[in-house]
């Protein structure tokens, strides 16, 4: 049996399946789901130690947390 037959009779079984097994197998799987999306490319990591490298070498906007809430807030109520 081929991948994509696979995917899509689990997708049909978890469509139908009673909400116990559902939560149970979302149980089972939910480390390793978490998991890959908790990875970082090597493209996201090499952006985040350039917005680093700016930032402490001061080439960037900074704001304290304060500061952070306050424009968030501002922005909300416009």
């Amino acid at each position: 049996m081929d991948t994509a037959t696979i995917r899509q009779q689990l997708h049909e079984y978890i469509e139908q399946v009673s909400d116990k097994k559902a939560e149970g197998l979302y149980m089972f799987l939910a480390d390793e789901m978490h998991e890959q999306h908790d990875t970082l490319s090597a493209e996201q990591i090499a952006l985040l130690d350039e917005e680093r490298r700016r930032h402490l070498a001061g080439e960037s906007e900074s704001y304290s947390w304060d500061e952070t809430k306050a424009l968030i807030r501002n922005r909300r109520n416009k």
